[in-house]
């Protein structure tokens, strides 16, 4: 059964060692409602916590932990006031904007925050695509929280840094996700164990850096036609972290329009590292080229849910749940 949810709030950051807040408000519980599984769901709960958790846990969860604090570092600029909409974000007193999707359930429910990085030429509001409308609703109503970055470095031909063709030698968007949880955590409040990411294309190239460069409080990604090359291989936080991946890619036709690369062998590349240092990561062709399918996202969104950070094994290890993405296979 996976370990009841902890959020923080307020002082959670105050110094650089980070700390549990005091008198947190309990989390909106994580777990899978997209789709139907039967199997048992383990030991009967032995406390009301236990028994509220394990209602929206998945069968045979692993157990799971909570970020080190030292990784959820305090903000370094004034945070902005957190509403449904753009807000600008101070990160090392450099100014981001980020598209913010949230709903004032997020100030008595502390819920998941997920990162959304868009591809090359659209913006942040694309993340209704990878994500669904209906996904995001839920999870406003949960109390949490999208964030949706605009790029740093307009100039550069890819929107984020550390991809191939986009600024390099900078830690600038990875900073940025450190002052939003900062910020989260002291305007609103969310849970620690439900931090996540995703994004297709250059998005899905920069989901996978991060999913590795800010391991230390990641606790799951969605990958759509991304991955990694051979010349951007990233440092690993919290290589102790065994974040899970689920990997879409469109098969043989799922090229990049900016430079060529082939998503299938980025996608694997991105597979074959996480599975050599012991993380859980799995496939799903689904065979439509360099696009985003609308009927991933009630999968996607599941398994989010049923990766709180640090769970392992992962409940999916021995097979995907009833009802899950026909085109996503254990064996790609």
């Amino acid at each position: 059964m996976v370990a009841p949810p902890t959020s923080v709030r307020g002082s959670a950051v105050a110094g650089s060692n980070g700390g549990a807040a005091a008198g947190a408000r309990a989390p909106q519980a994580a777990g899978g409602s997209a789709a139907s599984d039967d199997a048992d769901a383990g030991p009967a709960p032995t406390t009301a916590t236990d028994a509220a958790v394990a209602a929206n846990d998945p069968p045979d969860a692993g157990m799971s932990r909570t970020p080190d604090p030292k990784f959820l570092v305090p903000a370094t600029g004034p945070c902005p006031d957190f509403r449904d909409g753009y807000v600008m974000f101070n990160p090392d007193g450099k100014q981001r904007r980020v598209l913010l999707y949230m709903s004032d359930a997020a100030r008595t429910l502390d819920g998941p925050l997920i990162f959304s990085w868009h591809s090359t030429l659209p913006t942040p509001e694309d993340a209704v695509v990878w994500l669904g409308q209906s996904v995001i609703n839920e999870i406003k109503a949960q109390g949490g929280i999208v964030a949706a970055p605009t790029t740093g470095t307009p100039l550069a031909t890819r929107p984020w840094d550390n991809t191939p063709m986009g600024a390099q030698n900078t830690d600038g968007d990875q900073r940025l996700m450190d002052e939003i949880v900062a910020c989260a955590i002291k305007q609103v409040g969310i849970d620690v164990r439900r931090i996540h990411a995703t994004g297709m294309s250059a998005g899905g190239l920069k989901t996978a850096q991060v999913s590795l460069r800010r391991s230390g409080y990641l606790a799951s990604v969605v990958v759509y036609s991304g991955g990694l090359t051979d010349a951007d291989m990233p440092p690993d936080q919290d290589p102790s972290n065994p974040f899970a991946a689920m990997i879409l890619y469109g098969g043989p036709t799922d090229i990049s329009p900016v430079d060529g690369i082939d998503y299938t062998t980025a996608s694997r590349a991105y597979r074959d590292l996480l599975r050599a240092h012991g993380r859980f990561a799995f496939m799903c062709n689904h065979g439509g080229g360099h696009s985003v399918p609308t009927d991933s996202q009630a999968s996607a969104w599941r398994f989010m849910q049923d990766h709180a950070f640090g769970t392992a094994p992962s409940p999916y290890a021995k097979q995907l749940p009833a009802g899950f993405l026909r085109y996503c296979s254990l064996s790609l």
